[in-house]
């Protein structure tokens, strides 16, 4: 998505580390030009033994997917796409939490930097309104979507990555 007055600048690894102000979170950093999936990538990381906090990033995904295995399309250069890799001391059921915690910081992040309202739709969809009239399934376009997915041992949470892909030079018009 072009917002007003952004520059479309490739993404650089060295400057991002040297302004990460976290202990945890993007201390181990795994940047790609191109992946089937970041989430893929994320989870194999986790059955390595990757620290919490590791951060995969590419600025393309051949493999992409949402929620009920739906594709997610994310051409070199059109989407910001992102997994992060928890070990939570959560139940469960608390693991849905995450999704939602995930999705409210970014729809955060989208207003501070942008121009743009975002509204959550339950469960994992960060959406916009594409035009002035009033709100109908018709009038909004998903600006993101999350996807968390988890790596359990009998009842006990070994870990879980949460993935977004945030739509970002892709025109309105375009959006699904």
């Amino acid at each position: 998505m072009h917002w007003p007055g952004s520059e479309t600048e490739p993404f650089n690894r060295f400057r991002l580390e040297r302004l990460l102000t976290t202990r945890v979170f993007g201390r181990q950093l795994v940047t790609l030009p191109r992946t089937t999936s970041t989430n893929d990538l994320a989870k194999e990381l986790a059955l390595q033994g990757a620290p919490e906090g590791t951060v995969i990033v590419a600025d393309e995904q051949t493999a992409g997917r949402g929620r009920m295995e739906r594709r997610w399309l994310a051409p070199p250069g059109t989407c910001l796409l992102c997994s992060i890799l928890f070990r939570p001391a959560l139940s469960l059921p608390q693991v849905n939490w995450l999704t939602m915690l995930c999705s409210m910081a970014a729809a955060d992040a989208v207003e501070k930097t942008s121009a743009l309202q975002v509204t959550l739709k339950w469960p994992n969809d960060l959406i916009i309104q594409s035009s002035i009239s009033p709100p109908t399934s018709s009038n909004w376009s998903k600006l993101a979507g999350v996807l968390t997915e988890t790596g359990i041992t009998g009842q006990r949470l070994d870990f879980a990555v949460v993935g977004m892909g945030i739509n970002v030079n892709v025109e309105r018009d375009v959006l699904p």
